[in-house]
């Protein structure tokens, strides 16, 4: 009877005793739409050979542009006709480009002061070309980013879980981590904005937060 007993004692133990294996991992993402809080502003200036940098920052004054904002410099070289005979020369240009950022409420007013400069030529006649990209400040992609980590964390547990019902597995604690967060800016047409358009009319911002989460697992031993 002792030794009956004990059996079935050991042979319960058994039942729920687990064998350790390597894990399971699953992943998890979620997209959220972000209003944008600043734009950046690409400047490329072309002018005439021996203008100089503060000259053409000085150009650019009126809209807050100043030498600080230049991000790179070179030259640009083309044929022209010299009068009636049209004998050519090699014409070489400078190239500034200049980086400014503003708030995204100041988008519409930055445009405006770039299109009076641009009519109002000076130094040789330089002139310019712009493009602008919106985007949230890293502070919201970042609050955006945690505020989806705990559902992220939720979705990949559960996961987990369907994995381990079809596989006879328990799902444990977490053992490792990864996240990432990918940001798809919006460079509007520029028309649009001339027009009264905004940030809605280039379909805003997303943010892709994503999580990959490997779990403790253990299979059960009968």
């Amino acid at each position: 009877m002792t030794r009956t007993l004990a059996l079935a004692v050991l042979l319960s133990v058994c039942v729920f005793a687990q064998a350790s294996i390597d894990g399971i991992t699953t992943s998890a993402s979620r997209t959220i739409n972000l209003p944008p809080d600043n734009a950046t502003f690409m400047v490329t200036v072309t002018a005439a050979s021996g203008s100089t940098v503060p000259e053409i920052a000085a150009w650019l004054g009126s809209a807050g542009i100043t030498a600080a904002n230049l991000v790179s410099a070179g030259t640009t070289s083309g044929l022209q006709l010299m009068g009636s005979d049209q004998l050519t020369a090699t014409r070489v240009s400078l190239v500034y480009v200049f980086q400014v950022s503003v708030p995204y409420g100041g988008v519409r007013d930055m445009i405006r002061k770039l299109e009076e400069i641009n009519s109002n030529p000076a130094l040789g006649g330089p002139r310019l070309t712009y493009g602008f990209s919106l985007a949230a400040s890293d502070a919201a992609i970042q609050d955006a980013r945690r505020k989806a980590l705990p559902d992220l964390y939720a979705d990949a547990r559960r996961r987990a879980e369907h994995l381990a019902e079809t596989t006879a597995l328990s799902v444990g604690t977490i053992q490792a981590v990864t996240d990432n967060t990918y940001t798809l800016g919006v460079t509007p047409q520029i028309s649009t904005w001339l027009t009264g358009g905004n940030a809605s009319s280039s379909g805003g911002l997303q943010v892709t937060v994503s999580v990959t989460v490997r779990f403790s697992a253990n299979t059960r031993s009968y």
